[in-house]
């Protein structure tokens, strides 16, 4: 059988909606489209849309699936008989396929977006609020409850901790565990204890947790230590001491140190447990072992303490066994410390959400669990369920965590229920993951609870006579035959392969049989030795030109440059075989295992060689240079004496000033603030003072959101930061806007609270970086799960020590500090050691997530110290079992492992033939093109007529119009704050809209303003829920249909009548309405007929308010009739 046919068979089996089915699916075997393709033939064989459910590990995957189901569905809509029916064929629909199946599947599209709740293809945490939001009030929870996010749970978090510290009674609870918590940062423990919420809100006494130490429940440190050493132990230190004084310089330094003892407490046993016991572990004896004939130097023992040797010996190892009732005595005591203050931040914690109606991540998988298992409400629960999903398909299940898998357990218990179930339907569960790939255990998942949970699954199914398949998919549709023949080889390994943690034996098959692959690995650069004297302008925090981590960088993007500009060739996929076209940026991936110094040396090298490359795949918010930019401009605006903030602006891309310009400003400003001295020499730099006083006006009426968009778009903030940090920074902007409308739905906008919220949370954003942009890709091998590229660089495979950085340790029975090994009790050691096993099966996990994203060439490199269980270690050795050469690199000679012909002649013109240009419209290149398609809109000015009736008071046409602009502003805005602040607010407004400056005298426009908005008449005009401001567009049926736009000043709407009202600010001002310019009445004659298209029911009448005698004139109909409109 052909390869092709195998696999083919393989998918469509696993798709077969009729079992119950787990799919163990290797990297890139399509188990996306099977479980599209399962999707699809439950839908053929008639099951509702609502009666499915999909669960996926992320929105990515969700929102991928259902593209490709509604594109093949939608495509079923459109196809003739004929391709219809392969099309099904190749689905693997095993039934007669007749007109009727046909007509059936072509509305298979229309069925899934119409009915109620569609197709349910969503990640857990979306299901789990959806359920919950349908029962609500078994769930305890809010109806409208809200979801926050991390960012907003660590606001929240800060905010209880100032309450608990606050309040007398909670704040014991805070001063105990303060003694604990010097070496870290209190938020990462509140991050640790929400993790860890189920366990810590157990009702833990102080008894219990001494009695799972081994320790007597009333029994205290003291009491203890004081049952176990006396005055006669005492006394052997005073013996010890007066023999070490006579030795050495070590005997006599160890002296000095017992001579603080004084009596039997703590300090007598740590300085023991220092003399007395070995610190190092060794073959002859283990770590903190008794000294035993050692204790001293041997002349002093022989000399000086002979005698009472047998005394000391024992003395040391009761010294030994004792360290570790010590150890369990503090253990106990920071674990007591830690349930009592978790009890009581949990429980604020818990009040502050339900107040609030919100619910985080946790919250919606633990209440939907308690939901389905609290026995007085679950099965009202699950009964009303029951008729609601009778399929459900799981993806990525080695990433799903145990507590998530019993929300599926409870939702898929009437499958196998056998005489008990609701009718005879055929109730099927999928399943689809890969063990090999599970590496999000700091996200709660656990391969060896998959393993008991597929193991009871199939228990549970056989036992109601609907046997569970077990399949696997073997052939890989991305990589080449070599690149899977090395992973296969890794997998060999006795280093690598872990019980029950890997997956199956299954080997790996390429679809592609003919695809050339490699396999390189370059010769590792070892760690360099630090300078010693190093240049005092160079940062210390940053590393040098020698830095084998920046070394290695520069190798990279040089060899990347090389292959690119020398037009090399790789295989590209084309059907069953494949053509050697030119590399491109867009092959590269290079992965990394966490963001550290080589992350950003690999992108800073690429950019400095002027290569295409997308940045940094998350960006931590508050490091972004275009984000810090922003942040002084506000910090600024908040309080302008900030010299600092000031001048960080104007240095930036903002101003772009030169170190020269700032110094000229700063330099012999005396005691002035530099905003002073801006403003004082104003005529000279009047772009940035007309900006920046502009802003400051602004701030006491526009929101956080508002200032920032004014300062990116007015300004040309956002051009000029791209211009100069780059395409990448547009992210980096974007998602401080999003935060700032964030802050706003939170809290009442303001400028100092929205920098204080956004200063003390650690946002970080995720970027989309798509293959598709032909820009090289830098990221994390967790970020790269799901991806492929060409070519796969590994930099990172050195050395690399497994930490535990959480904060907190959780057993089966207790959660634990995390303390250091040396002071670890045997308990967390276990815990520990558990947790170090899981870590390095899940390392292995990694490295294979990481070669299997290679289609046809992986590259592994390394720059540090190697020992026998890196993963360059595994890879070379790997690399000569499967009969590798040695090959030349940039870095010395190292191995290649190459399959294939990769000399064929090049089929491929340049990456820009491969997709369809944009090509621009010949009328866009035609300059006197006049678009007669879109319509023209007219507006008053172009009805032609005078709208004066002289020159009036002597001002020029450009400041009558300024005029008129800052009376019409103030008499939008003004009315909307009290009338006491009005006189303060007009020259702020005036300012903020750049109505300040000219001629006339500002004060004119004021006083005319205030004298309109004083005057008692005129006060339902101004009344809030008359409309300012409105703008219209209609069709003038008098006027060919044209369209017209305009915008009325005020506009009363009444139950009969409309009125509209129009201000004008002309000085001179006609005696009666007969005289009214004839401008005037064209516009105000568009402006009812306007009107009256929109409300034709009711009457409609215009006046105008001359502001400047403050009169309103109500025109007459006769003077509006439209052939005032004529304007030929």
């Amino acid at each position: 059988m052909r390869s092709s046919d195998a696999a083919t068979l393989a998918q469509v089996s696993a798709s077969n909606p009729g079992n119950s089915t787990w799919l163990s699916a290797n990297a890139g075997s399509g188990k996306t489209r099977v479980l599209t393709d399962r999707v699809a033939r439950l839908l053929l064989e008639g099951i509702s849309p609502e009666n499915i459910l999909c669960l996926t590990y992320t929105k990515a995957a969700a929102s991928e699936m259902q593209n490709r189901l509604f594109e093949r569905l939608g495509k079923w809509a459109m196809l003739d008989d004929r391709a219809l029916s392969n099309s099904l064929t190749e689905l693997g629909l095993e039934r007669e396929l007749n007109k009727q199946t046909f007509k059936q599947a072509r509305t298979l599209f229309a069925r899934a977006i119409e009915v109620p709740g569609s197709l349910k293809i969503q990640t857990i945490h979306s299901f789990c609020s959806s359920l919950l939001r349908r029962f609500p009030l078994e769930a305890g929870v809010s109806p409208n409850f809200t979801e926050i996010d991390e960012w907003t749970t660590q606001a929240l978090c800060t905010e209880i901790l100032e309450k608990i510290s606050a309040d007398e009674l909670s704040s014991i609870s805070l001063t105990n565990i303060s003694k604990f918590i010097s070496d870290f940062n209190l938020k990462d423990l509140l991050t640790d204890i929400l993790k860890n919420r189920t366990i810590l809100s157990e009702r833990k006494s102080h008894s219990e947790i001494h009695l799972e130490f081994g320790l007597r429940i009333n029994e205290s440190f003291d009491q203890c230590l004081n049952n176990h050493f006396n005055i006669e132990d005492l006394k052997l230190v005073k013996i010890l001491k007066s023999g070490m004084e006579n030795g050495g310089v070590r005997d006599k330094a160890a002296a000095r140190k017992l001579s603080n003892i004084g009596s039997v407490n703590l300090e007598f046993l740590k300085t023991l447990e220092d003399i007395l016991l070995y610190k190092n572990s060794s073959t002859k004896r283990p770590e903190y072992s008794a000294k035993i004939n050692s204790l001293a130097s041997k002349s002093v023992q022989d000399e000086f303490l002979n005698s009472h040797m047998k005394d000391l010996n024992k003395l040391a190892e009761r010294i030994e066994v004792f360290r570790q009732t010590r150890i369990a005595y503090e253990a106990s005591e920071k674990i007591c410390a830690l349930y009592d203050f978790s009890r009581v931040f949990l429980s604020h914690y818990t009040n502050e959400k339900l107040l609030r109606g919100w619910l985080d991540f946790d919250d919606l998988i633990l209440k939907a669990q308690n939901l389905l298992v609290d026995p007085s409400i679950a099965a009202w629960v699950l009964y009303r369920l029951d008729g609601g999903i009778d399929h459900i398909l799981i993806d990525e299940a080695q990433d799903t965590s145990p507590t998530q898998w019993k929300i599926i357990e409870k939702l898929s218990q009437e499958f196998y229920a056998g005489e008990g179930s609701r009718d005879k339907t055929n109730r099927t569960l999928f399943v689809v993951g890969d063990k090999k790939q599970s590496i999000y255990s700091f996200q709660g998942a656990d391969t060896s609870e998959l393993n008991r949970i597929q193991k009871e699954f199939k228990k549970r199914f056989e036992e109601a006579a609907k046997p569970l398949k077990e399949l696997s998919l073997q052939y890989s549709f991305r990589s080449s035959p070599t690149i899977l023949k090395f992973v296969d080889k890794i997998l060999d390994k006795p280093e690598v392969k872990q019980p029950n943690e890997l997956g199956g034996s299954e080997g790996h098959i390429s679809f592609f049989s003919k695809l050339p692959g490699r396999v390189d690995l370059w010769p590792a650069i070892n760690k360099a030795e630090q300078p010693k004297d190093t240049e005092w302008q160079s940062p210390v925090d940053m590393p040098g030109k020698e830095d084998e981590r920046v070394r290695l960088a520069n190798l990279i993007a040089d060899q990347i440059n090389t292959l690119i500009s020398s037009k090399n060739l790789i295989p590209e996929r084309t059907g069953n075989d494949y053509i050697m076209r030119k590399i491109r940026a867009g092959d590269f991936l290079i992965l990394v295992q966490r963001r550290s110094v080589l992350f950003h040396e690999i992108i800073k090298a690429c950019k400095k060689r002027g290569l295409p490359i997308l940045g940094a795949d998350r960006l931590k918010l508050m490091e972004e240079l275009a984000v810090k930019d922003l942040i002084a401009l506000l910090s600024f605006l908040s309080t302008p004496q900030d010299d600092l903030s000031l001048a960080t602006v104007l240095k930036s891309p903002l101003f772009n000033w030169s170190e020269k310009q700032l110094f000229n400003l700063a330099h012999d400003r005396q005691d002035r603030f530099l905003w002073e001295e801006l403003k004082k020499r104003s005529h000279v730099f009047r772009h940035e003072y007309s900006v920046l006083n502009n802003l400051i006006y602004s701030i006491d009426y526009l929101r956080p959101y508002e200032l920032l968009e004014k300062m990116l778009n007015q300004y040309e903030g956002r051009a000029n930061l791209i211009s100069r940090l780059g395409v990448e920074a547009e992210d980096a902007i974007d998602a401080l806007l999003s935060l700032s409308i964030d802050y706003e739905k939170q809290e009442t906008p303001s400028l100092t609270g929205f920098l204080s919220w956004v200063s003390t949370s650690g946002f970080e954003i995720k970027r989309q970086l798509s293959s598709q942009k032909n820009q090289i890709r830098v990221m994390t091998i967790h970020g790269a799960k799901g991806l492929e590229s060409p070519i796969v660089i590994l930099p990172e495979t050195q050395k690399r020590k497994v930490e535990f950085r959480d904060k907190i340790l959780v057993g089966e029975k207790i959660a634990v500090w995390n303390s250091k090994i040396s002071e670890a009790h045997n308990i967390e050691k276990e815990i520990k050691s558990k947790k170090f096993d899981g870590l390095e099966a899940e390392r292995s996990r990694l490295l294979y997530v990481a070669i299997t994203r290679a289609e046809t060439w992986f590259i592994a490199m390394s720059a540090g110290e190697l020992d026998d269980k890196c993963w360059y270690e595994q890879i070379k050795n790997s690399l000569q079992t499967s009969g590798a050469k040695k090959q030349k690199f940039p870095t010395g000679e190292g191995l290649r492992l190459e399959e294939g012909n990769w000399f064929l002649k090049g089929e491929e013109k340049d990456h820009q033939s491969l997709s369809p240009k944009n090509r621009l419209p010949d009328w866009i290149k035609k300059p006197n093109f006049v678009n007669k398609i879109r319509p023209r809109y007219l507006i008053p000015s172009d009805l032609g007529g005078s709208k004066t009736l002289s020159k009036g008071n002597g001002l020029t046409e450009e400041e009558a119009t300024l005029h008129g602009s800052r009376v019409h502003k103030l008499l939008e805005l003004l009315p909307k704050y009290a009338s006491e602040v009005w006189q303060e607010h007009s020259l702020k407004m005036l300012k903020a809209n750049r109505l300040f400056d000219g001629s006339p005298e500002v004060t004119n426009a004021i006083e005319e303003a205030l004298s309109v908005l004083n005057d008692p008449k005129f006060s339902y005009i101004f009344d809030e829920n008359v409309l300012s401001e409105v703008p219209f567009s209609a069709h003038l049926s008098n006027l060919k249909n044209q369209k017209i736009y305009g915008i009325i000043d005020r506009l009363i709407i009444g139950s009969n009548s409309v009125q509209i009202i129009d201000f004008k600010t002309n000085s001179t001002v006609p005696k009666t309405v007969d005289n009214i310019p004839l401008g005037i009445l064209r516009q105000m004659a568009a402006y009812r007929l306007a009107i009256k298209e929109i409300f034709p029911d009711k009457e409609v009448g215009c006046y105008i308010l001359w502001t400047a005698i403050r009169k309103l004139d109500f025109i007459k109909k006769d003077l509006l009739d439209y052939n005032n409109l004529d304007s030929s």
